[in-house]
């Protein structure tokens, strides 16, 4: 996603750029790449990274649906692949042996998917220009 002309130029010189057609599917490509994982997903995610917790694992089915509703109104606007690089850097981590907050894994999809979400804006900002949508 680094080396696409929308990574390395200006809103300016994207409006600008002679090849409006390949730069208008890139930023419809990196809006799609950004889109935030389905409820299904997002479950399958948490609930693989809680159930490695015996904590967790000991707990109801009721309650581990009521933990897994929580985390995914705190993690409800990420891909599914920024979620999963997130979890298994909490899993790889010096913190692995506690069980994770949902602000946990929030933070390490902040720090995972920060240069995705700036050029998701800079792609809507393009195509908003171009009148154009995903």
């Amino acid at each position: 996603m680094a080396d696409l002309p929308l990574a390395k130029l200006s809103l300016k010189a994207l409006r600008d750029h002679p090849d409006q057609e390949r730069l208008r599917a890139d930023a419809r490509r990196v809006l799609a790449d950004n889109l935030p994982a389905g409820d299904a997903e997002l479950g399958q995610v948490i609930f693989g990274l809680l159930i490695m917790y015996a904590e967790f694992d000991r707990r109801a089915e009721a309650s581990k649906t009521m933990v897994v509703t929580q985390w995914r109104q705190s993690l409800k606007s990420w891909p599914r692949d920024v979620l999963e690089r997130a979890a298994q850097s909490w899993i790889s981590g010096p913190k692995a042996a506690f069980v994770p907050q949902p602000g946990d894994i929030l933070a390490q999809c902040q720090r995972h998917g920060a240069f995705r979400r700036a050029m998701a804006k800079k792609a809507r900002e393009f195509l908003d220009f171009k009148g154009d949508t995903l």
